[in-house]
């Protein structure tokens, strides 16, 4: 029996662990190998997120967007700064 697939964000988090400092075309890169690796192995998805082919290389577009979308801080508007 074959494992639900995981959210594409968790893989990223164990590779920005165990590789610290990684590059954001090098992560989408090892993302795509490891989804390849996974279903050559196991028969089954690693991460259900789609992989699309980008100029840049593959790219998991949800986690690229989710990951792009502008953070604020719930007390502090967008435009300042933190000190």
């Amino acid at each position: 029996m074959t494992p639900a697939p995981v959210p594409a964000r968790d893989v990223a988090a164990e590779i920005r662990r165990r590789l610290p400092g990684v590059g954001v075309k090098k992560l989408h890169k090892l993302l795509y190998y490891c989804q390849g690796h996974h279903l050559a192995a196991f028969g089954a998805p690693l991460f259900s997120q789609s992989i699309s082919a980008w100029d840049m290389g593959p790219v998991v577009g949800e986690l690229w967007h989710e990951e792009k979308r502008p953070h604020r801080h719930p007390s502090r508007p967008r435009w300042t700064r933190p000190h």
